[in-house]
Parts: C-alpha cells; structure tokens; sequence
C-alpha cells in the first residue's frame, strides 16, 4: 500500500500566517490608540474568517492523500472529494499538465477548490468533460477509467504513475 500526500503549498501557509499576524497586529493597535469599537469589528470579522481558511488552507488540505493498495485507488480529498476506484476500472494511464493540455488542461471549478496550485475536487476540463482533480502541482497522472477521470498530482507523481501502472495492467 502507498499513500501519497497532497499537502497546500509552503508559501501559502506562510502567507497565511503573516496575514493572521498582520490583522492581529493592527487590532492590538486599535485598542491601544482608544478606537475600540475598530478593534471589536477586527475581531468580530476576522476572527471568523481566519478560523475558516485555516480549516480549508491547513486542515483539509493536511488530510489529503491518495491511496493505492491491493484493491485499487483511495482518494480522500476532505471536504470535496471522497472515492474509491477499482483497479479493474482503470482503462489507460498517462502524464498530463494541468496548466497546458490541450484536453486535459484545468478550465474551471465545477464543484471544489483551486487556491494556487492546489486543486480539490471537480473540475471542468479544456477538452470538454470533467475530471475529479486532487494535486498541488500542475504535473498530473491522468487515470482514465470510462466515465470517470482522475487528475492526480502529489508530491511525487512519477511514483503514483508507476503504482497505477503496475496495478492497472
């Protein structure tokens, strides 16, 4: 069994964090200098919204993972995506570029999310169709598996494409 993880980008975490400080900095500013009410509004506004990035920039994307084991692929993209693929469905494999495919190419979220390179869920693709995409990269294992289309892109998709490849055939 291999489980290959999909955590959200470094920078994006950083980025994150430094905003979350940025604002906090700013509220303890408010109250020190009288304007209270600006500081309670801070609060009030940014408090909610930073617990919900960090679930959907830390936390989902932290138990994000692709599984392939004896019976075929796991895909568990939290709170989008949750599917199990046998490996007698799997009709072809190959490699893709989410960016410059001209079929397999990202066009837009159907159903999911897309925070810089990072993609969970279902998305509509150049070439027509749609495509259960789950990746942090652009470099994508296509699975093509009739009606289903998988985009995979872990850390490490050359390894993901010789575990599919290996079970599939």
């Amino acid at each position: 069994m291999r489980v290959f993880r999909i955590p959200m980008n470094r920078w994006v975490i950083i980025g994150f964090i430094l905003a979350v400080a940025v604002v906090a900095a700013i509220t303890a500013w408010s109250f020190r200098s009288g304007l209270t009410w600006t500081g309670i509004c801070l609060i009030a506004v940014a408090g909610p919204l930073a617990l919900l990035y960090w679930y959907m920039l830390l936390v989902n994307p932290a138990r994000a993972e692709i599984t392939a084991d004896a019976d075929g692929l796991l895909l568990s993209g939290p709170p989008f995506l949750d599917l199990a693929l046998p490996w007698s469905d799997v009709a072809r494999v190959s490699r893709a570029d989410l960016k410059t495919d001209p079929l397999l190419a990202v066009k837009s979220t159907k159903r999911g999310m897309k925070f810089g390179q990072y993609r969970c869920g279902t998305f509509t693709l150049v070439g027509g169709g749609e495509a259960f995409v789950l990746g942090n990269s652009n470099e994508a294992v296509f699975v093509d598996a009739g009606e289903v289309r998988l985009l995979l892109a872990p850390d490490k998709p050359d390894e993901l494409l010789l575990a599919v490849q290996e079970h599939a055939s």
